[in-house]
């Protein structure tokens, strides 16, 4: 875990909801996850129906709105450097999530480990797989 015994209080300030999702076992080092914090004069509730198989994605939906009919989503994710599957496949389930909500906004931030300018010159062996993996209407 990130640091079980760590509390949300002792980070974050009062008056936010905490979304954490702290990564439980990994080859890697001591340590990792994604987070999310949201002021409480919002509705939040965290999404874990729409995690992605395989990556760190932690999202969560909030309503605004007075009457709460309206919303957006923050997703906050991790990618391993150099794992262009975990990448296309993120990129994928979030496209279908983003489809699949299409009155709704999207804030989707974190740390995806891609070396842009390769995937954009289209030198990064994956660079074809990842665009057609991006397929919002």
């Amino acid at each position: 875990m990130w640091c079980p015994t760590l509390y949300d209080a002792e980070i974050f300030p009062r008056g936010y909801s905490v979304f954490r999702s702290d990564r439980v076992s990994s080859s890697k080092k001591n340590g990792g996850g994604v987070s999310v914090a949201v002021d409480d004069s919002f509705k939040s509730c965290a999404r874990s129906d729409l995690a992605c198989e395989g990556s760190e994605d932690l999202w969560v939906h909030v309503s605004c709105g007075s009457s709460g009919d309206r919303g957006f989503y923050i997703c906050c994710v991790y990618l391993p450097p150099s794992d262009d599957n975990a990448l296309i496949a993120f990129l994928a389930s979030a496209s279908d999530v983003i489809n699949n909500h299409p009155d709704d906004l999207f804030i989707i931030l974190g740390d995806f480990n891609v070396r842009l300018h390769l995937l954009i010159c289209g030198r990064m062996s994956a660079a074809g797989e990842v665009r057609a993996a991006f397929r919002v209407k």
